[in-house]
């Protein structure tokens, strides 16, 4: 790697841009996002799982199925969302199929679970499914059976 391939525009090594931004960003209120990139809600058929989103170490959201059997292979989801904290926002669980987002589930009243439904718009039993909240926290799972 050459000495420039490791500098930024300016001149300056890349290392020396981002450490303070990284300071900048942690000062805003960053928040640490714990979930394997891998998890899937539901992971195969047959396999169910739970996918939550934590703000500094709190539990704000959790999207589950609402019956193990819902990763049958059908294109079919059933679903809940869970709003976890009091904190005056709503829990999401948002789709992103075929090109398009959409929110399947809302959970407004902290403690309780939301039911919804989903179906596979192109039928590939594939998705990507956002959690996330009123101010702007969120994480992504990739969905398939």
């Amino acid at each position: 790697m050459s000495k420039r391939s490791r500098m930024t525009g300016r001149g300056r090594p890349a290392g020396m841009v981002a450490a303070p931004l990284a300071v900048a960003v942690a000062a805003a209120g960053a928040v640490a996002l714990t979930a394997a990139p891998a998890q899937a809600l539901c992971g195969g058929k047959g396999v169910a799982d739970t996918g939550s989103l934590y703000a500094n170490g709190y539990l704000i959201a959790r999207e589950t199925v609402q019956y193990a059997s819902t990763c049958d292979g059908d294109n079919y989801y059933a679903g809940k969302v869970l709003d976890a904290r009091t904190d005056g926002s709503c829990a999401y669980a948002r789709y992103y199929d075929a090109g398009v987002w959409s929110t399947q589930g809302v959970s407004c009243t902290t403690g309780a679970y939301a039911n919804y439904s989903w179906r596979d718009r192109n039928g590939d039993r594939s998705a990507t499914i956002r959690i996330a909240v009123d101010y702007g926290y969120a994480q992504d799972y990739t969905w398939g059976y």
